[in-house]
C-alpha cells in the first residue's frame, strides 16, 4: 500500500504547482465533460492530479465530482485517475463511463474501410506493426495518409484506367470478432429481445463495459443470435478507425466474460494495392484481379515509382530486379 501512495504522491508532485495555481483562482459551476473535475471544459493532468489529491486526503472535496467516477465502482480514486492519463496520452478515445459512451445504439455494420480513404486505409497498414499501443497515433497516421492519398492521386491522374483499384485490408479498421462467454451472451440476448431498433450497450459485465467505453465503441452486430441460440454470442465491434486491431483484441480476449477475439478479416481476393517509401521514392503495385474470389484470384500487376510529382511506370521485368518491388510482389503471396 505504501508503495501504491508513492507512487501517487511522486506523480502529483511533478504537476502540483499547475494544480495550486488553478486551486486558488475561479471555479465555474459545472461542467458537461466526465473527468472535467476542475469545471474548465478540458480534460487533463490537471484533472487526475485532482482526483489523486481527494484519493489522498489530501483534498477534501472536487469543484466537479460529479465527473470524477470513470469507472462507475462509486469511488473517486486512483484508478480514475489513471483513465484521465491515458486520454491524454491518446491511449484511449474516451473517458466516459460505459452508461454514457454506450448508451443509445443502432445495431448495424461497420462503415467500409473505417470510412477512411485509400491512404488511410494503407497508413493503417503500414502503421499498425510498428505500434504496441491499442491505437495508432492519429496525427501520424492522418499526416502519412494524406501522403498516400496524394501519390495514389497521381497514378491515377497518369493511369485512369487503373482509378478503380483500391486496397484490400486484410483486417478492416477497428473492427474486432469476439465470442461471448455464456453470461455474457445471456446479457447480450436480453439487451437484444424484442428486436429493438435502438439499443443501451451496457451489458453488466463492468470489465467488458468499460473497455468498449474506453476504446470508444461506436457499433456492433450480435451474430446468429436467433438463428443459433444453443451458441456463444458473437460479436463484431466497430471503433475507431485508428484502433490497433492486434492490441485491442489481446485486450478483449483477456477478460473472463470473452471466450475469444480476433482483429476482423475479409474473406476472398481482388483488386489491391501495395506500397513502400524508400528514401524520398513511393513504390507501388496495383493489382487489378477480377471479382472477389474465396479460393484467391489474381490479375496483372502495375509497377510504379512516384518521387514528389514525378510519376515512372515500371516494366514489371525490370521492378522483379528491384528489391523494393520484389519486397511488395511478395505480400501478394504466391
Amino acid at each position: 500500500m505504501g508503495g501504491r501512495y508513492y507512487i501517487i504522491g511522486y506523480i502529483a508532485a511533478g504537476i502540483s504547482a499547475i494544480a495550486f495555481l488553478w486551486i486558488s483562482g475561479g471555479r465555474a459551476e459545472a461542467s458537461n465533460l466526465f473527468g472535467d473535475v476542475d469545471c474548465n471544459e478540458i480534460v487533463s493532468s490537471v484533472d487526475a492530479v485532482l482526483i489523486l489529491q481527494l484519493d489522498t486526503a489530501l483534498i477534501g472535496s472536487l469543484p466537479c465530482e460529479n465527473k470524477s467516477d470513470l469507472d462507475e465502482d462509486g469511488t473517486t480514486d486512483s484508478t480514475d485517475a489513471l483513465t484521465v492519463l491515458q486520454f491524454e496520452a491518446q491511449l484511449i478515445v474516451s473517458v466516459d463511463p460505459p452508461s454514457v459512451a454506450l448508451a443509445d445504439m443502432t445495431p448495424g455494420q461497420c462503415p467500409s474501410g473505417g470510412g477512411l480513404s485509400d491512404g488511410g486505409v494503407l497508413a493503417n497498414e503500414i502503421l499498425a506493426p510498428e505500434s504496441s499501443g491499442v491505437f495508432l497515433n492519429l496525427e501520424r497516421r492522418d499526416r502519412l495518409a494524406e501522403e498516400i492519398d496524394a501519390v495514389l492521386a497521381a497514378i491515377r491522374s497518369k493511369k485512369p484506367d487503373l482509378s478503380h483499384i483500391s486496397p484490400r485490408p486484410n483486417v478492416p479498421p477497428g473492427q474486432l470478432l469476439l465470442s461471448a462467454s455464456p453470461s455474457l451472451s445471456e446479457a447480450i440476448r436480453d439487451l437484444l429481445a424484442g428486436d429493438p431498433e435502438r439499443v443501451t450497450f451496457v451489458t453488466g459485465h463492468a470489465s467488458f463495459d468499460l473497455l468498449n467505453a474506453r476504446f470508444g465503441l461506436v457499433d456492433f452486430t450480435a451474430i446468429f443470435v436467433r438463428v443459433l441460440p444453443e451458441l456463444p454470442v458473437a460479436l463484431s465491434l466497430c471503433f475507431p478507425n485508428h484502433l490497433n486491431s492486434s492490441a485491442a483484441a489481446a485486450a478483449f480476449e483477456a477478460l473472463e466474460e470473452v471466450a475469444q477475439a480476433v482483429p476482423d478479416s475479409l474473406l476472398g481476393d481482388g483488386p489491391d494495392i501495395e506500397l513502400l517509401k524508400r528514401d524520398e521514392t513511393w513504390y507501388v503495385i496495383l493489382e487489378d484481379a477480377e471479382g472477389d474470389c474465396p479460393s484467391g484470384c489474381s490479375g496483372p500487376l502495375h509497377f510504379f515509382r512516384v518521387s514528389g510529382e514525378t510519376v515512372t511506370r515500371v516494366d514489371e521485368a525490370e521492378a522483379r530486379s528491384e528489391p523494393a518491388f520484389v519486397e511488395l510482389v511478395q505480400r501478394f503471396g504466391p
